[in-house]
């Protein structure tokens, strides 16, 4: 939406009834810091922690991996719980944890991230859902591009 016509649903959205596809609570407009425009839960607890197509990159993620003969995990805990990655895929040789991040936040939240991975020792890669504003191919920090199918 243009900045006027988001300023203007969230000028109304109390009388439109928006609510969350994934539990049917209201959410309201907001704008963050940065520019992202997004929804939030009206103070209600959701019991869906991720979206279905986030769900479906970790899974198709997790799958390949698997075929490979890699172990995997999902949701796993590092470090005592210092980092949870989405997908941690295990060789006898090298670990890597793999994050999918399809809802748009800052570069500065992803390389915040990336380091506290780097802090526990952790190689971490990022699959994200949209054009990370300010990026630019980095060793140090290896992010790819997820781009949905068109429906046929």
């Amino acid at each position: 939406m243009s900045s006027a016509e988001w300023e203007a649903l969230k000028a109304s959205y109390r009388t439109r009834g928006l609510t969350a596809d994934c539990c049917g609570s209201a959410v309201v407009p907001v704008t963050s810091q940065t520019g992202w425009q997004f929804f939030c839960h009206k103070g209600a607890d959701c019991p869906v922690r991720e979206s279905p197509y986030h769900m479906i990159a970790k899974t198709v993620v997790a799958c390949a991996a698997a075929a490979l003969g890699l172990d995997v995990t999902t949701e796993a805990r590092l470090n005592d719980g210092a980092a949870i990655a989405d997908i941690l895929i295990r060789h006898p040789s090298w670990a890597v944890a793999v994050e999918v991040q399809l809802s748009r936040i800052p570069l500065i939240a992803i390389e915040d991230r990336q380091e506290r991975y780097q802090t526990i020792g952790a190689r971490c890669a990022w699959l994200v859902g949209y054009d990370v504003p300010g990026h630019h191919p980095r060793q140090d920090l290896p992010l790819f591009r997820l781009v949905r199918p068109k429906s046929a």
